[in-house]
């Protein structure tokens, strides 16, 4: 069928749509632990640090246990993962801010003073100054 042109032939014809739905998730704390967790591990193996414990099978099963939170039988369970999610994040991110100070990447991993100065630097000062910043807001909002 032709709609559009002199060669239309019908004056008025009927449509049907359809509407998709669309995955939206909501940032939730754990959601957002759970990411930093990911970055931290990411991070870590890209400039070789040994983590003491990468906490990949953990922060997974605490991220499912905050799922349906709503639930009378799952409140405290889910209220303990966000908080064990939010603690490893910071864990992981204390230890990295340790691990990778400028001299390390300097003399341990043989980057010279373009590398730590130039645009890798920054990203990693940029990534522990939001999650410090991420987690006050959060802990900030959870204490009120």
């Amino acid at each position: 069928m032709l709609i559009h042109g002199e060669k239309a032939q019908e004056k008025q014809f009927l449509s049907d749509t359809t509407v998709q739905e669309n995955n939206t998730t909501f940032p939730t704390d754990a959601k957002l632990a759970k990411r930093i967790i990911d970055k931290c591990n990411q991070l870590a193996e890209q400039t070789g640090v040994n983590q003491r414990q990468s906490y990949a099978r953990v922060s997974k099963q605490l991220l499912r246990d905050t799922f349906n939170s709503k639930h009378p039988k799952r409140l405290v369970k889910a209220r303990k993962a966000v908080k064990k999610l939010k603690t490893i994040a910071g864990r992981l991110i204390r230890e990295l801010h340790r691990e990778l100070s400028l001299e390390h990447l300097k003399t341990d991993l043989g980057w010279d003073k373009t590398i730590c100065t130039g645009a890798f630097f920054p990203q990693i000062n940029a990534f522990f100054s939001l999650s410090r910043m991420e987690f006050k807001e959060n802990h900030a909002s959870t204490n009120r």
